[in-house]
């Protein structure tokens, strides 16, 4: 049997499974039909940055650990996710709004998507709360089930966007002063949380 994920893990991992279902938005593939995400595109990050590999675009789930709990007579947890899309520049510094569109033709679905909870196709297993307590194995109905832990009671929902933001070289792990724009990058973040997890006292608590 697969080791359990520990929560923030399988939050983070359900949602890039739920992206990895969604497709590319089309103004990004002019030359044809657009593909679904994949490794290449998306993956869990440490706080937001593209793998040194990536190509033109890279959407990366992680979360900076904070967490915070809400009763005395219960461990009521609120977990969160962040989603950072990152996009090179193909252009000069002067077609940086063009870089800024792409970002949030990118973030805009990836919200909606999260906020409503289940990625395309609609089962239950495109359901990121209940997919994220089966990475961590875990009760899906919050109770203690098969002797299960209790999962997640209510899911992730949209907070806020961040800044769009300008990056440089070392953001994509490049050598600084090679060629390429002064700008080679813009990024932003999409920030959701409310996804709560309550543990009775006397559960003998995971």
């Amino acid at each position: 049997m697969t080791a359990p994920l520990e929560c923030q893990a399988a939050l983070e991992t359900a949602v890039v499974n739920a992206i990895l279902a969604m497709t590319l938005p089309a103004a990004l593939c002019p030359s044809g039909p657009a593909p679904n995400y994949s490794r290449l595109t998306c993956g869990r990050s440490g706080a937001g940055e593209p793998r040194p590999w990536t190509g033109n675009l890279f959407v990366a789930v992680w979360h900076d650990g904070s967490r915070e709990s809400k009763s005395r007579e219960a461990m009521h947890e609120i977990f969160g996710v962040s989603v950072t899309a990152t996009v090179r520049m193909n252009g000069p510094y002067d077609q940086l709004v063009t870089a800024r569109d792409a970002l949030e033709s990118i973030l805009n679905p990836i919200r909606a998507m999260i906020h409503y909870g289940i990625a395309p196709g609609g089962t239950q297993l495109a359901n990121i709360v209940y997919n994220a307590c089966q990475l961590a194995q875990l009760d899906p109905g919050g109770a203690y089930a098969n002797n299960a832990p209790p999962g997640f009671r209510e899911a992730l929902v949209f907070n806020r966007y961040d800044a769009v933001q300008e990056v440089g070289p070392d953001w994509f792990a490049a050598k600084v002063g090679g060629a390429g724009f002064d700008v080679p990058g813009l990024k932003q973040t999409a920030h959701f949380g409310q996804a709560s997890r309550v543990q009775a006292i006397f559960s003998g608590m995971t």
